[in-house]
């Protein structure tokens, strides 16, 4: 991916030593031999604590503002800033590759989109998408430098948590085609209003390619806001998505069924029948988005559409794990627990309702706070009864502080538990499971987590089968 003259020559260094790269990595946990190690500087910790390790793990170079002492033989690269040096290195990736870029960004279900276009390219040709969620200030670049010359396909990945980010993210990626998801009220105790998000997830169009194509969500919030920023960018084209006529990507039905769900669409006037192996109909609108970006990036889209039958959800995404109590009894888990926001909660809430199992079961919710939502935080976790109950859901578990809200209003009989540690909680779910529990498992993360507080009570549910199985 990378070797010693193309550094040499992007940083104007004079390292002796021949070497070549075959990838980037920012943690010595997960590094693997002959990669370059990025030493950033974290809030906790500083990555030039950690360079003499990334030597012995058999890293090819460190990028670093300092030389560290101890690894005198270890090409070091030295950089005023090291985070500078990584979109260095982004942008050297981006100018050297013809690849097909397409930026991915929106309010929810953008890794999911992300992981599936992947899924359905990467059946076609090179593909390269952002690993797992590396879609912040560090995360993006990151991703961006890892694109392989020879790649026919990217898709990158951009969050958010304040104005003006995706603006940098995007001029950085330089994609062919922009999509924004949907507009929902995440990040609202941030930015004030669903218009700010809105005008904040529009920034991606700044960065399009001259004659590119922007693809929006007509059936979203605040879709005239998308409308006039597409219109005053540099696309060529603009494509929108939908259900009403003014869609050229369009849902026209979506049959359901218990364990998979019928898509009829015209996209760009290509009229598509397939599958989908996954619950809830924001997967139905999610499939549209994902093949509007194949079509746009001028792959198959019947061929993706086909494919898309095999796609499964991300872990903490939906992803459904039976778990075998015996040979014959066996109880589900939804996981949910990456992240969560008021409307992701009610897609959520659908799947557990349509979800079953042979004879009688119990539907459960095991939920945790909400995140940024600002000052409609009590009322968004209060407002979760109404979508619990017309959901026939069974019984409700919470955790944390802003859940206990929901805790107030549900009717006792709903009511299985409430803990503010998501651990012990697990602890007594797990004494209560029984054949035929169907859980779903959902809160936000907290932080740079790497997984939400939520994922303890899936990894607990998920470890039955070995205590009892």
């Amino acid at each position: 991916m990378w070797n010693a003259n193309e550094i040499n020559s992007l940083f104007n260094a004079k390292l002796p030593q021949e070497w070549q790269a075959k990838g980037i990595s920012i943690d010595t946990r997960t590094l693997q031999p002959q990669e370059i190690y990025v030493a950033l500087k974290g809030l906790k910790q500083d990555g030039h604590d950690h360079v003499v390790a990334a030597a012995k793990a058999g890293a090819s170079a460190a990028l670093v503002d300092h030389l560290v002492p101890g690894v005198s033989d270890f090409p070091q690269i030295v950089v005023p800033d090291v985070l500078e040096g990584l979109r260095q290195l982004a942008n050297a990736a981006r100018s050297r590759t013809s690849a097909k870029i397409a930026g991915i960004t929106g309010s929810v279900g953008k890794t999911s989109t992300k992981e599936a276009l992947n899924f359905v390219l990467s059946d076609q040709a090179l593909t390269h998408a952002t690993p797992r969620s590396f879609n912040n200030h560090w995360g993006l670049p990151l991703a961006l430098a890892l694109l392989p010359e020879d790649a026919v396909y990217g898709i990158l990945e951009m969050g958010m948590n304040n104005k003006g980010e995706i603006s940098g993210h995007t001029h950085l990626v330089k994609p062919h085609v922009a999509y924004i998801t949907n507009i929902e009220s995440i990040h609202i105790g941030k930015l004030g209003s669903q218009e700010a998000i809105a005008q904040a997830k529009t920034e991606i169009f700044e960065g399009l390619q001259p004659g590119g194509i922007a693809i929006i969500n007509m059936d979203t919030n605040q879709p005239e806001i998308l409308e006039a920023a597409a219109q005053n960018s540099n696309a060529g084209e603009i494509w929108r998505i939908g259900t009403g006529k003014n869609a050229n990507v369009r849902l026209y039905e979506c049959e359901e069924f218990s364990d998979h769900q019928i898509i009829h669409a015209d996209i760009c006037g290509e009229k598509l029948t397939y599958r989908l192996n996954l619950a809830g109909s924001h997967w139905a609108m999610n499939s549209l988005g994902i093949l509007a970006v194949v079509n746009a990036l001028g792959a198959n889209t019947a061929q993706a559409a086909a494919r898309l039958e095999d796609f499964k959800a991300v872990a903490g995404r939906g992803q459904i794990h039976n778990v075998k109590l015996s040979e014959d009894q066996e109880l589900i888990v939804i996981d949910e627990s990456y992240n969560a926001g008021p409307v992701s909660m009610r897609a959520a809430f659908e799947v557990l309702r349509k979800t079953s199992l042979n004879g009688k079961c119990r539907r459960i919710a095991v939920l945790g706070d909400m995140l940024e939502l600002g000052d409609s935080e009590k009322e968004e976790h209060q407002n979760l009864k109404d979508y619990i109950l017309s959901n026939q859901i069974d019984l409700v578990f919470t955790s944390g502080e802003r859940m206990s809200e929901l805790a107030k209003v549900l009717p006792p009989e709903k009511q299985g538990g409430h803990m503010d540690d998501p651990k012990s909680l697990a602890e007594k779910i797990c004494e209560q499971a029984k054949p035929g529990d169907i859980y779903m498992v959902k809160g936000s993360r907290g932080g740079y987590q790497a997984q939400g507080r939520m994922h303890a009570v899936v990894e607990s549910l998920l470890k039955l089968d070995q205590k009892l199985g």
